[in-house]
């Protein structure tokens, strides 16, 4: 029989109390608290003054400075940034002959984006929608940082070639600054993306558009596919009203075959 002050006693209904100094000293202990989105800083982005004033700075690597046209890809959510005053201020500033955005293509979100005029005003045109894609539309968190020497600027640019062309070009390109796939139904015509800083994006556009020129897709209209391509984020927003009548009318067209083939195999 047990005495209750018997040295090593065991009481199997005595709970063990958990102290504070016991919590504080287990390395394990798991603390939770409410996280803090990282703050947003201005300096994350540089001044669009300084992009054009670096932009005046760049050259081209011989003196001559062709006459140029370069077609880019963007979305339909992005284009309707580029107000036609935009458009306007932006082909004065540059000293480009035209800026042109072609119109909107049901069920396609992709829109092409063309430059014409002098080889390097064209280049940094293109350069400088790159930047204000990037750090000003598709920046939402804005924690990203682009600045002047900033490496994750992209392009999605249009280049006229056949596929063996294509490849050669690439070769000559680092794998993680350029990537390219046939453009829909289109011959001859592929989308590069070039990725890089500024520099590396100047000269990239200048090199490839040095060598390659539109011949038939200079004024012919480019076909598109009814597809969700590199851009996708127009499908997170609402459709427009002659959108969803041609999508139910499709719909219906679709759920009147599928119940005429089940009607005669029945």
């Amino acid at each position: 029989m047990f005495s209750k002050n018997r040295p090593g006693a065991r009481f199997p209904g005595k709970r063990k109390q958990n102290s504070a100094h016991a919590t504080q000293n287990t390395p394990d202990v798991l603390l939770l608290e409410n996280p803090k989105p990282p703050s947003s800083s201005t300096e994350n982005v540089v001044d669009e003054a300084k992009v054009k004033q670096y932009l005046q700075k760049l050259s081209l690597p011989q003196e001559e400075n062709p006459s140029a046209c370069i077609k880019f890809v963007i979305s339909v959510s992005e284009s309707r940034k580029f107000t036609p005053e935009l458009q306007d201020e932006w082909q004065k500033l540059f000293d480009i002959s035209s800026i042109s955005i072609s119109e909107e293509n049901p069920f396609s979100v992709d829109q092409i984006v063309t430059l014409h005029g002098n080889l390097r005003q064209v280049s940094c045109a293109a350069l400088f929608f790159s930047f204000f894609l990037c750090s000003k539309v598709n920046n939402i968190v804005k924690t990203e940082p682009f600045t002047l020497k900033s490496s994750n600027y992209h392009l999605d640019v249009l280049i006229e070639a056949s596929p063996l062309q294509m490849e050669k070009l690439a070769s000559k390109f680092p794998a993680q600054s350029m990537d390219y796939s046939a453009y829909d139904n289109n011959l001859n015509l592929h989308m590069a993306t070039l990725h890089g800083d500024f520099t590396s994006l100047f000269n990239s556009i200048v090199f490839i558009f040095q060598r390659f020129r539109y011949d038939k897709y200079l004024s012919a209209n480019v076909e598109q596919y009814p597809i969700t391509r590199a851009h996708d984020g127009d499908k997170l927003f609402q459709r427009e009203e002659v959108n969803k009548e041609v999508l139910a009318r499709n719909k219906n067209d679709l759920l009147q075959y599928i119940y005429t083939q089940a009607y005669l195999q029945s």
